[in-house]
């Protein structure tokens, strides 16, 4: 049987670093009731309806969160098609004078790479923060989460998805840009605006040690350990971060079992943190034990499975590995890179025909997706299907970027099958 390579075997599992540590989306505070059309809305409105239907959905994304969007032409020539990076520069490139395609954009690079963390936030930043209006399906502009209320979890489940897959993602700490203006005589007066003001302007080290004044001044002030692990990340100190997110941990231990009236808070993230840590220092033991602490928190947290599943994999432990996926699936089915991996694994177990289903289930989730074809013509060759495994790695081939790692090991294993 041809062996599944490396980095197809892990899958990336753990380039990222870690979950957004609680600094997610809140619960929005309460605002007293507005209508659900105003006059501004009316004039948007009409100016949109005299423009048409292409107007439109070049200024204004669609309502529906998951299209279908017709692929948009990219403007640069040279760029790959298959890459989605080519798709989130475009995106990027025009998102304030043409939000509509800005999201088609972003849509399709997430089409192509279901596991691009910066994809998934910016197109939560178009549609949450900076974009409200949408086109309904009878081709009207409304502010979509005054006429669809629930339409903000739906939308804020793209952040969920960015910071699973990209820990410590740049702009997940949401501080107010306006302190990056403050004086400095005036933001050294106070240690947290003076850490801060340090942040956004990329000098980590000095807000590492402005929070820490912080802390000793105000025991109170113990979430600030969360920024300062955003800190060590970025400064590449991840033991320090480590380090930080164990004593938050042991803060909030102290404070609920000192108290019995005490808001209790879940500490699945942060230890999901830390297990993302020890991982990419290769250190998976540490990781393991992390993943499951989290899972102690809420067995329920779908990326602490899959990322437990990755951990015993690389420890040889097959068996867990594949019980920790099956248990991912049950809580989330569509995962394309879940269900990949969760292939790759039952192939290096010899259960061909399981993992098989595992890649169909991925193509139904995104059909775009170039790596099912890679695992399903290794699939196809185990089981000495010659044909099928060429056509798969034919389609693979089509469909992958031209910097994909993958690209030559399944050349090479094209190359053979022709050569026999």
């Amino acid at each position: 049987m041809a062996m599944v390579p490396r980095r197809l075997l892990t899958l990336v599992l753990f380039t990222g670093a870690t979950y957004a540590l609680g600094c997610g989306p809140t619960t929005p505070p309460a605002r007293p009731p507005r209508p659900l059309v105003t006059r501004y809305d009316s004039m948007l409105d009409s100016a949109a309806r005299a423009q048409g239907p292409e107007w439109r959905a070049l200024h204004y994304p669609i309502a529906s969160l998951h299209g279908p969007y017709p692929r948009p032409e990219l403007a640069d020539t040279s760029a790959d098609p298959n890459d989605a990076l080519s798709y989130y520069r475009l995106g990027d490139s025009v998102r304030r004078a043409l939000p509509g395609l800005a999201d088609r954009a972003f849509y399709w690079a997430l089409r192509l790479d279901p596991t691009f963390a910066d994809a998934y936030f910016a197109r939560w930043t178009l549609l949450r923060r900076e974009f409200p209006w949408r086109e309904m399906p009878d081709g009207s502009i409304r502010r979509i989460f005054v006429v669809q209320p629930n339409a903000l979890l739906a939308t804020d489940s793209l952040l969920g998805i960015a910071v699973a897959y990209s820990p410590f993602l740049e702009g997940s700490l949401d501080f107010p840009r306006w302190i990056i203006n403050v004086d400095e005589r005036r933001a050294v007066r106070d240690p947290i605006m003076a850490g801060v003001r340090a942040y956004r302007l990329g000098e980590y080290r000095k807000a590492v040690a402005e929070w820490a004044k912080a802390m000793q001044k105000e025991p109170a002030a113990a979430l600030l350990h969360v920024p300062r692990a955003y800190a060590w990340v970025r400064l590449n100190e991840p033991d320090s971060a480590i380090g930080d997110l164990m004593l938050l941990i042991k803060r909030l231990e102290l404070v609920q079992r000192d108290s019995s009236i005490a808001t209790y808070y879940s500490k699945e993230y942060l230890y999901y943190a830390i297990g993302m840590l020890h991982a990419t220092k290769q250190r998976y033991e540490e990781a393991r034990a992390a993943f499951e602490q989290a899972l102690l928190e809420n067995l329920g947290f779908y990326m602490a499975h899959v990322r437990l599943a990755g951990t015993a994999a690389l420890l040889q432990d097959t068996t867990t590995a594949l019980n920790e996926l099956q248990t991912a699936s049950l809580i989330r089915a569509d995962d394309p890179l879940a269900l990949v991996y969760h292939a790759s694994l039952l192939i290096s177990a010899g259960r061909v025909p399981e993992a098989e289903r595992q890649l169909e289930a991925a193509l139904r989730a995104d059909s775009d997706y170039a790596l099912p074809h890679v695992f399903l013509g290794l699939a196809a060759e185990t089981r000495h299907d010659t044909a099928t495994a060429r056509g798969e790695y034919g389609r693979y081939l089509a469909r992958a970027p031209r910097n994909a790692s993958e690209r030559t090991w399944a050349s090479i294993h094209l190359n053979k099958l022709y050569s026999r």
